[in-house]
């Protein structure tokens, strides 16, 4: 799997806050309505609130515009981002952030120049999700010349959005000590404390990374009893990479009892779901005939062949081996 990519952007919801709106509630309620399939007359209303000027109205209609509930873009006639920008103009820094996302995501230099602007508009009144925005294009390399990299401002932006919670910025400073890139010394340690924040707030990419960390004992103890822990706790939740490699600890009774049939559903489903790790372990038990599966030579070779197209030099071998 590739690294962590540090362009990888988040959704915006609406946050609770203190405002003295009187459809600041109303507006909320009639958008998770809509996001259930109740759209009649929770579209019309919510519409008819945005369009009366509210704030959290427009955020919450560009919300509902965003994912097209109920054809809220055919209601309002607009996309979400015309919404979003009619909140952030009056201040609301949730919807500032929803437009410096968009703006940031045109790969145009004008654009970015715009989105830096919301993203720290939105930064200025504390929001943590712009606070990482602007960390990204600070990182990214960004078209604008206005906006030079910064790998020093870009790891303050990250740190300080981490100080408030947030968990996409957790698992970037994870990347970046892992890594040791953006001027920052390789620090396994750093990268795995960073990871273990993360994974107990619910990342399951987090859970992955540091389950891998916990087996191999960089940063951490090494403990396979934890690493098998977290990699099912990471695969409970979709994670295939996690769900292969958990597999493989319950084939072997790593970390604790083995149990085949339990390693080979994992597998199973795993390789099902297109998992190239997962792909190559079937078409092994295929092939070897393990596990209780009987030896089935086509089967092993597609297996192997659908491995091979994720190019697993492993799988190329096993393949060739076939003819």
């Amino acid at each position: 799997m590739s690294k962590f990519r540090r362009n990888v952007f988040f959704s915006v919801f609406i946050a609770a806050s203190s405002v003295g709106h009187v459809f600041a509630s109303q507006s909320s309620e009639l958008l998770v309505a809509m996001e259930t399939g109740k759209c009649d007359p929770e579209a019309a209303q919510l519409h008819k609130i945005a369009l009366a000027g509210d704030a959290l109205g427009q955020l919450a209609f560009g919300q509902a515009a965003s994912k097209n509930l109920c054809g809220a873009v055919e209601l309002g006639k607009e996309p979400s981002f015309y919404w979003f920008r009619k909140s952030a103009e009056q201040g609301n820094d949730i919807a500032q952030v929803a437009l410096g996302k968009h703006l940031s995501t045109s790969w145009s230099g004008k654009d970015e120049e715009e989105s830096f602007t919301w993203y720290q508009r939105a930064a200025d009144q504390g929001n943590a999700d712009a606070k990482f925005g602007l960390a990204q294009l600070y990182l990214r390399g960004s078209y604008s010349k206005k906006i030079p990299r910064n790998d020093e401002l870009a790891l303050k932006l990250y740190n300080e959005a981490a100080a408030q919670g947030h968990i996409i910025s957790y698992i970037a400073l994870s990347q970046i000590y892992e890594d040791g890139s953006n001027g920052v010394e390789k620090n396994n340690e750093i990268a795995a404390s960073w990871y273990r924040k993360a994974a107990d707030n619910g990342s399951a990419f987090a859970q992955w990374r540091l389950a891998k960390m916990l087996q191999e004992g960089l940063g951490v103890d090494q403990s396979d009893a934890e690493a098998r822990l977290w990699y099912g706790k990471s695969a409970g939740q979709g994670n295939l990479f996690a769900q292969t490699s958990l597999a493989i600890m319950h084939r072997d009774g790593v970390g604790g009892p083995p149990d085949e049939k339990l390693a080979l559903q994992l597998f199973l489903e795993s390789a099902h779901a297109g998992e190239h790790n997962a792909q190559f372990e079937v078409g092994r038990i295929y092939l070897l005939g393990l596990h209780g599966v009987p030896q089935n030579q086509k089967e092993a070779e597609s297996w192997f062949n659908k491995s091979n197209e994720k190019r697993r030099p492993i799988a190329i071998k096993e393949f060739e081996g076939l003819r």
